[in-house]
């Protein structure tokens, strides 16, 4: 359906191709009218002054201006509910913004949000200091396929917002009370909440983990495991972290890069690991390693909602760090889940095809039990190792995981566009269409 907006007609009357309104059931004088989170109560009215598959709006009716006029939307009467959308945000970064209004500029976003217009529908950018909630509206930014470029315009707040960035809390509070917005991916996944939300939830894949506050829970995690990992509460893509090792000769600390401080006493190589954390806060977690080659290993799994709102595996990127580095950020093989843990545990093909759906479904089982602690989700990156018995372990999950990482664009081209069509076939969805 392809909209018209008329400055000559009044807010409160829709004209609708007779054709398409023949093919409708009103059953009352009036309808209530939604666009996004946008509802205003109208008459519907037929017209023969328009061609099949149009609807004339007024061009005033829309707080801010009308939605953009140059590809379709669809159409959708529930009752005395008229509904034309679906109307989606995404809410990104002031920076990722910036990005997108330079001519030239190569976005991710495009064929994702394409796809979603093929099919009828407003998807957009925004990010928060972007929101008017005096005027009810949101600036940001559509696709022009016609002249290949990304244009600025005023939006009705949408009925669903995908959350791609860091927001305040009262934002994402006021969108959700005051207008109902569907909004997944809200909260941040602190790592600690994280593991006490999988624990509480009978989660057992996972390693076990402590909070950092005394040298004595060091030294019990020590005892019992001889290697912990140091992890920044907040942290993400490996910065911060450290490995501890317990040996016959003292204590190993080594930084992310590879550096390594040997001391003989706990509380010297604490008192290093103090000066380098500055005031940032850590946990204690055991370490779980599998080595390939003298090479760490893990998995990065995407587990999202798509159109039937249930989770599934959109995919799997393995991948191995360099020699003598204690995480998998600094890259030396980017490969597909099963090929690597048939490298790394000598597996079979059916072997690994077999562990791989295992490693799925306990990532799954993590979303599911997660969610019900942590609020709506939509769109998480599990990172997993598979230790040398084959047991799974979920290292960390991520709600803001990196869309952009190496991995995907070197390994799988068509992964990075698959995990970003997918939350928005879920956001369709969530929009009733």
């Amino acid at each position: 359906m392809y909209i018209i907006w008329d400055s000559t007609l009044r807010n409160n009357c829709v004209l609708l191709a007779r054709e398409n309104y023949e093919q409708m059931t009103f059953t009352g004088s009036e309808v209530a009218l939604h666009i996004g989170a946008f509802s205003i109560i109208v008459a519907v009215e037929p017209t023969d002054a328009v061609k099949k598959n149009h609807v004339v709006l007024s061009a005033s009716l829309l707080p801010g201006g009308g939605i953009p006029d140059t590809f379709s939307y669809e159409v959708k009467l529930a009752g005395e509910d008229f509904h034309i959308g679906p109307v989606t945000g995404v809410l990104v970064s002031e920076r990722r913004i910036a990005m997108h209004t330079k001519r030239g500029f190569e976005s991710v976003w495009k064929e994702p949000v394409q796809s979603y217009m093929r099919e009828g529908g407003l998807v957009f950018l925004f990010c928060e200091n972007a929101i008017d909630f005096n005027n009810k509206t949101i600036s940001g930014l559509y696709y022009d396929k016609r002249e290949d470029v990304w244009k600025e315009a005023v939006f009705p707040i949408p009925s669903v917002v995908y959350r791609r960035t860091g927001a305040a809390k009262k934002t994402l509070r006021k969108l959700r009370k005051s207008f109902n917005v569907m909004i997944f991916n809200s909260k941040r996944m602190n790592k600690w909440k994280l593991y006490k939300k999988l624990v509480s939830a009978g989660y057992a894949h996972t390693p076990d983990t402590m909070f950092f506050s005394t040298q004595e829970k060091v030294t019990e995690m020590l005892n019992k495991y001889q290697s912990v990992y140091l992890k920044p509460i907040n942290g993400n893509l490996g910065k911060g972290c450290f490995k501890l090792d317990k040996t016959s000769a003292g204590y190993v600390l080594s930084e992310s890069k590879g550096i390594k401080h040997e001391c003989e006493e706990i509380g010297e190589v604490l008192a290093i690991f103090n000066e380098k954390k500055m005031k940032r806060r850590y946990l204690i977690q055991q370490s779980v390693p599998l080595m390939y080659e003298g090479k760490p290993v893990d998995y990065r799994v995407i587990i999202q909602k798509g159109r039937n709102r249930n989770w599934t595996e959109t995919g799997v990127v393995a991948k191995v760090g360099k020699r003598g580095v204690i995480v998998t950020n600094h890259v030396s093989l980017i490969s597909s889940g099963t090929e690597v843990m048939k490298m790394s545990l000598n597996l079979s093909k059916k072997e690994a095809e077999a562990l791989y759906s295992r490693m799925v479904e306990r990532c799954i089982e993590a979303c599911e039990a997660v969610e019900d602690k942590l609020g709506h989700l939509g769109d998480v990156g599990l990172d997993v190792i598979i230790d040398s018995e084959r047991n799974i372990w979920i290292l960390e999950m991520n709600a803001l995981h990196n869309h952009l990482i190496l991995a995907y664009q070197d390994h799988d081209p068509e992964l990075q566009i698959k995990v970003l069509t997918k939350p928005l076939e879920y956001a369709r969805s969530l929009s009733g269409f």
